[in-house]
């Protein structure tokens, strides 16, 4: 006698929500959907970092920084998600990039020393390295044009910046990086 098993299913509400939260619409071409899966992905990421950040700055006193900035971080985030999640992933992309590097410049003119804050620019890298994951090698360099020519306005805001700090210290790092990233996309878009 022989007795037959009945599978049991291990489907979990968790698996279709994290699915309902990342996957795109189905009327996307493939890659379009990949590119917009990845999209979400990442600020989905960050939302949740800004979320426990928030949690953190509420319930501790370590983090003393203005909770506006981070609610308006938050909000922005959500957005762009939003816009993501209706087909918009390259607005959205673009979106995060610039208010990434907007953050970072925001950082440097408001801080107390911009001369001892100019280095926070190094982390230009982040957005570059997010437009080489969602955009084309080409839109790279767009990036970084843009990036230096931001850059570039900080000695207008930021006097104590000089054009000599920024060309030996974080516009070198930001065309190596780029010069790297580029050719790393070129590659990958070959393949």
């Amino acid at each position: 006698m022989t007795s037959t098993t009945v599978p049991v299913s291990k489907k979990t509400t968790l698996p279709w929500a994290i699915q309902w939260l990342i996957e795109p619409s189905e009327s996307m071409p493939p890659i379009q959907r990949r590119q917009a899966r990845l999209m979400s992905i990442f600020l989905l990421a960050l939302i949740l970092a800004s979320f426990l950040y928030l949690f953190l700055h509420n319930f501790t006193s370590i983090y003393q920084s203005d909770l506006k900035e981070t609610i308006s971080v938050t909000v922005t985030l959500i957005v762009t998600y939003m816009m993501s999640r209706r087909g918009y992933w390259k607005l959205a992309g673009s979106i995060t990039i610039i208010f990434i590097y907007m953050s970072l410049l925001l950082l440097v003119i408001t801080g107390d020393d911009p001369l001892e804050e100019v280095d926070v620019l190094a982390f230009v890298i982040l957005p570059l390295l997010i437009s080489s994951i969602f955009f084309s090698a080409k839109s790279v360099i767009y990036v970084a044009v843009f990036f230096s020519l931001g850059e570039l306005s900080l000695p207008i805001f930021a006097p104590p910046i000089t054009y000599i700090d920024l060309l030996s210290g974080t516009l070198a790092l930001l065309w190596t990086a780029t010069i790297v990233i580029y050719i790393a996309s070129r590659h990958r878009d070959e393949i």
